[in-house]
């Protein structure tokens, strides 16, 4: 997986891409498909579907990358989805 990252983003850089790269790794339980070449992480729950994928814009002051997360409700009743338990970290 790490090696197709890497060539993704040499490729990306050879194409003269004007935009940042941001590379994320899925977390145990999650899976990365692409689809042209966008990166999306799901992970399943026995209530939710949790697919997350980059919007290509950074968010200022600090130019933090943004993230579209989407939640999909594969159950037959409402669900109490609490965004305040997200979080995030990323590497240097």
């Amino acid at each position: 997986m790490s090696k197709l990252l890497g060539l993704i983003t040499i490729a990306l850089a050879l194409a003269g891409c004007a935009t940042p790269v941001t590379s994320y790794v899925p977390s145990d339980g999650q899976v990365v498909t692409f689809e042209q070449g966008v990166g999306t992480i799901t992970a399943r729950t026995a209530d939710a579907v949790l697919m997350m994928y980059p919007t290509f814009q950074y968010q200022a002051p600090s130019d933090i990358p943004t993230f579209t997360l989407m939640v999909q409700n594969t159950t037959d009743h409402d669900i109490d989805f609490d965004p305040e338990g997200l979080t995030a970290s990323a590497d240097d």
